[in-house]
C-alpha cells in the first residue's frame, strides 16, 4: 500500500536524480591504491584509476555495490596489474594506443566527503576533495579526454584540436559483449544485464554559437571488444568536442541586453521546466500564454516548459507586473502546478 501522493514523489525524485550532477571523489586512502577518483553514482560506482582506466562496479540485483575496498586483490593480467573489483564489477574501459602521464581532477565541487570508518582514528579520513570533472591529459596526439559523472552515467569528453585525427580514438571494453542499438546508444551486455551509453553528440563552437556534426559510434568488427567514432565533416580549424550528452538548446529572444535562466526542474516524463528573467519584447510565447508580452520592455520574469529532447517549447509565459520582477526558483507540486519564487 502506497500513498498516491508519496508515490508521485517518489517518481518525480527519480526523473530528477537521473540528470543529477555528481562528483568524482579524490582517494585518499578509502579505496584501492591503484585508484584516483571514483564517482557513486546511481547505477553503481565508477573508478578511474591512476593508469586512466574505467572500472564500473554496477549492483547485483539489491545486494548493493561491492567497492574497490582494501581487501580486493591485485593480479597480474599480461604482465600488467589489473584491479579485481569482486563479482559487482562488471566491466573496465580503457583507451587504447594512448599515452596517460596524469590523472587530475578539475573544476572543484564544494562538496566534501568525510570517512570515518572503524575505531581506529589515524585511518578516518575527512574533508576529502570532490571534482565535477577528472582529466586524463591529452590521451592522444591533439586530444585530450575528461569524464563526467551524473545520474547513472559516467560519460567521457573528448576534445579534438586543429589538425588532430578523431579516428584515433580508441575504446576497449573487458567484461562484456558491446553493439550499437537502433537509437544509435552504445550497449554492453554483461553478466549483470545491459549496460547502456547516450548516442555521441559532436560540435563546435563557431562565432559564439555551437554546430553539430554528425557523429555516431562504431564498433570495430574485428575485435567486438573495441569502439570508435563515426564523425561527419567539421571545420578542421576549430576544436571539435564529442560528447555523450543527452540533449542541449540555445533559448531565449534576439533583442534582449538582460536575459538568464535561473531555475530548472523535470517532471515524470522528463520534460524540462525552467524559470528565469528577461527585458526583451520578443521572447518565445506559446498560443494562449497567461501573459504573452512585455509591454514597457521592463525585465518581467518567464516560465517556460520543454519536452525531454529540448526539441520542442511546450508552453512559455511572461510573469510580470509594470516594474522589474525575476523569478529564481521553480518546482512542481503534486498536481502538476508550476511554483515559482
Amino acid at each position: 500500500m502506497v500513498d498516491a501522493k508519496e508515490l508521485e514523489r517518489s517518481e518525480s525524485l527519480r526523473a530528477s536524480l537521473g540528470k543529477l550532477p555528481l562528483p568524482f571523489i579524490e582517494n585518499r586512502g578509502q579505496v584501492h591504491e591503484d585508484v584516483a577518483f571514483y564517482a557513486k553514482t546511481f547505477g553503481g560506482t565508477v573508478f578511474v584509476t591512476k593508469d586512466g582506466r574505467l572500472v564500473y562496479s554496477l549492483p547485483e540485483g539489491n545486494k548493493g555495490t561491492e567497492d574497490l575496498g582494501r581487501e580486493d586483490k591485485v593480479s597480474e593480467v599480461d604482465g600488467e596489474k589489473d584491479i579485481e573489483p569482486g563479482k559487482a564489477a562488471a566491466f573496465k574501459e580503457s583507451l587504447v594506443g594512448g599515452a596517460i602521464k596524469e590523472v587530475q581532477g578539475e573544476e572543484p565541487s564544494r562538496t566534501k566527503v568525510n570517512y570515518f570508518k572503524g575505531n581506529d582514528p589515524s585511518r578516518w579520513q575527512s574533508g576529502v576533495a570532490t571534482y565535477e570533472l577528472v582529466s586524463l591529459g591529452e590521451v592522444y596526439e591533439g586530444i585530450e579526454v575528461k569524464l563526467r559523472a551524473y545520474g547513472k552515467n559516467a560519460e567521457k569528453l573528448f576534445y579534438v584540436k586543429p589538425g588532430a585525427d578523431p579516428s584515433t580514438i580508441k575504446v576497449k571494453v573487458e567484461g562484456g559483449e558491446i553493439r550499437v542499438n537502433e537509437k544509435g546508444e552504445l550497449e554492453v551486455e554483461t553478466e549483470l544485464g545491459v549496460v547502456r551509453f547516450t548516442k555521441p553528440l559532436a560540435y563546435q563552437e563557431v562565432d559564439g554559437g555551437r554546430v553539430e556534426v554528425t557523429a555516431s559510434y562504431k564498433v570495430i568488427e574485428e575485435n567486438k571488444a573495441l569502439y570508435a567514432f563515426n564523425v561527419g565533416e567539421y571545420d578542421k580549424t576549430k576544436t571539435l568536442v564529442i560528447d555523450p550528452l543527452l540533449a542541449c538548446t540555445f533559448f531565449g529572444s534576439d533583442t534582449g541586453y538582460t536575459e538568464e535562466i535561473t531555475g530548472t526542474t523535470t517532471d515524470n516524463d522528463g520534460n524540462v521546466y525552467v524559470v528565469g528573467y528577461t527585458d526583451s519584447s520578443n521572447f518565445p510565447v506559446t498560443p494562449g500564454a497567461f501573459d504573452p508580452t512585455n509591454e514597457n520592455d521592463r525585465v518581467d520574469s518567464f516560465v517556460s516548459k520543454l519536452s525531454s529532447d529540448l526539441s520542442r517549447l511546450l508552453a512559455s509565459t511572461y510573469f510580470g507586473g509594470g516594474r522589474t520582477d525575476r523569478g529564481y526558483g521553480i518546482a512542481l507540486a503534486y498536481n502538476g502546478n508550476v511554483v515559482i519564487t
